[in-house]
């Protein structure tokens, strides 16, 4: 405990003014709240060996309000014994105070925790596993990001002064964000959201890429790769919809320079990893390929037996998170059950800025429709589509529903404001009525209010979401239609859908009940073939003589 109690003086309350404080003549008002903080420190183990110094210098930030200094050793206690506060039911007249900025450069921090945590939980198991001793830094770092957000979460009010103190912890455990002179800089928010992906493990989002090309299939043609966010492309001459920028980005990749063997090859390569795992020839291969396919396809330099082809890339998601990148790399800190592949979250990147010559950035000022809610189905692996629902027999189908934005306005994302939106968690069941619905807006700068509630339909979120949002968290949601008029949400009550055991569909054709009807065994197989997979891709690297992590 010694250790620990050394952390909490010399980086929890290090942001306070440390002064000659036995100096100052206190009033009777304030001896009095000193002597009551202290009675109040004294009970809580964690925090009982802070000295007076410390003490008068969270009273003193605290404007000597005795219970916003209780609230503040109450929000530390919590934070240092790996308390974690869920996020907070929202109504129309709830309060929320946020976080400060801090010199002007720090609301890309306020702004994507916001987005991550006021109204999901999905990350939540980032910032309450267990840390060994030995990483030190990360364990300050993890134990204030929890302090943040849960004065977040609480309502309280975040000063500068804390979110100065992340900032240095943030720079302890070798995020930059200062220049070279110490200053503090503004940094790209979804930068940090990798960084902190990284640091605290969260698992990888796998997508399956099938290559289509006129030479023989080789097994690099079928596997599997790994990230945590998704980058789009956006165009700066036209307007477009999001669904169209993910279909392009799916399925409207080429590409160049692949060398493929063509003819009767053997030597085992071709068709590999081919539909089937079939050898093809060529004619084989042009009877199988689309028109589409077909005219993409190029033949080039001639290598002993082998050509250069152009391929026609399609990704698809596997909706469940995987424990194991394509380089081997496992994780082995999270638990599996803490991530649910019905909390699985798709955060996006929208590439809204372009570099010229000199390196100076220009903001592509496109309008994008940013829907409430994307019909997911044609992103997601075949071999992975969800059943029959049991209750009303029709086909459990998979949606993306937005919760939260981080929206930028400048011409560079070292420069200009960043603000969050958040859709209320209490707001889940308001599937299709956005009358129903609560978001919620963090602005930093804003000092008359920081957090405003929206309620309703409601015109200038959708604007700002078309015109400044820059990282998207959409959370996979399965639905079905117990009730016609009240879509049924098994996200949050997944008992209600038997995987096991499934109903064929009246409406469905014969052609796709195969989709239809993939059992909870299908779904796990293919997980573990992805796991698989992924070992097999890697195989290169040292074996760590562990078995992989699946978060299943």
């Amino acid at each position: 405990m010694g250790k620990k109690r050394s952390l909490i003086k010399s980086f929890l309350f290090s942001h306070h003014r440390r002064s000659s404080h036995d100096e100052v003549k206190l009033t009777e008002e304030q001896t009095a709240a000193l002597a009551s903080l202290t009675h109040y420190a004294e009970r809580h183990s964690s925090i009982s060996s802070l000295n007076h110094s410390a003490l008068y210098d969270i009273l003193e930030a605290s404007a000597w309000d005795r219970q916003a200094a209780f609230n503040e050793l109450d929000d530390f206690y919590e934070a240092d014994s790996g308390l974690l506060w869920p996020p907070p039911r929202i109504e129309t007249n709830t309060v929320l105070f946020g976080s400060e900025n801090d010199a002007y450069t720090s609301c890309y921090i306020d702004a994507l925790l916001f987005a991550m945590f006021i109204g999901l939980s999905s990350f939540d198991p980032l910032l309450t596993y267990d840390i060994s001793d030995e990483f030190e830094s990360k364990q300050r770092l993890q134990t204030l990001l929890r302090f943040f957000v849960n004065k977040m979460r609480k309502g309280h009010l975040i000063k500068s002064e804390t979110v100065r103190g992340l900032r240095k912890t943030l720079q302890g455990a070798q995020w930059r964000g200062c220049d070279e002179d110490g200053n503090w800089m503004q940094e790209d928010a979804s930068e940090l959201f990798m960084f902190l992906t990284e640091t605290f493990d969260l698992p990888y989002l796998p997508f399956q890429i099938r290559l289509f090309h006129g030479a023989d299939r080789d097994m690099d043609d079928d596997r599997v790769m790994t990230d945590r966010i998704l980058s789009i492309a956006v165009p700066h001459d036209r307007s477009a919809k999001l669904e169209n920028l993910l279909l392009d980005h799916f399925y409207d990749n080429i590409i160049t320079g692949i060398k493929r063997q063509v003819g009767d090859s053997g030597n085992g390569n071709g068709g590999a990893g081919g539909a089937g795992g079939e050898n093809r020839s060529p004619s084989d291969d042009d009877n199988g390929m689309s028109d589409d396919e077909l005219s993409i396809t190029k033949g080039a330099e001639h290598s002993e037996g082998q050509v250069e082809v152009t391929a026609w890339q399609v990704l698809e998601l596997l909706p469940f998170y995987s424990g194991m990148n394509e380089q081997g790399n496992s994780i082995e800190t999270q638990a599996p059950q803490n991530f649910p592949d019905w909390h699985l979250i798709l955060p996006i990147v929208l590439n809204r800025y372009r570099y010229d010559q000199r390196g100076n950035s220009h903001k592509i000022k496109t309008i994008i429709d940013i829907p409430p809610q994307i019909e997911f189905n044609r992103f997601v692996n075949r071999n992975t589509d969800y059943p029959i629902c049991r209750t009303c027999g029709q086909k459990v189908e998979c949606v993306m529903r937005l919760q939260s934005a981080v929206c930028h306005k400048g011409s560079s994302v070292h420069a200009g404001h960043y603000v969050a939106y958040a859709r209320a968690s209490n707001c889940v069941g308001a599937a299709n009525d956005q009358d129903d619905e609560i978001w919620l807006k963090l602005d930093d700068l804003d000092t008359s209010k920081r957090v405003r509630t929206i309620a309703g339909r409601h015109s200038t979120v959708q604007a700002e979401l078309s015109r400044d949002a820059y990282v998207l968290f959409y959370e996979l949601v399965k639905l079905c239609n117990h009730d016609v008029d009240t879509p049924h949400i098994i996200n949050k009550q997944p008992q209600d859908v038997d995987f096991d055991e499934t109903i064929p569909s009246p409406e469905d054709d014969k052609t796709s009940d195969t989709r239809a009807t993939a059992s909870s065994t299908d779904i796990h197989t293919h997980k573990n073939n992805t796991t698989a997979a992924l070992s097999s891709s890697s195989s290169s690297s040292p074996s760590t003589g562990k078995l992989p992590c699946k978060i299943l």
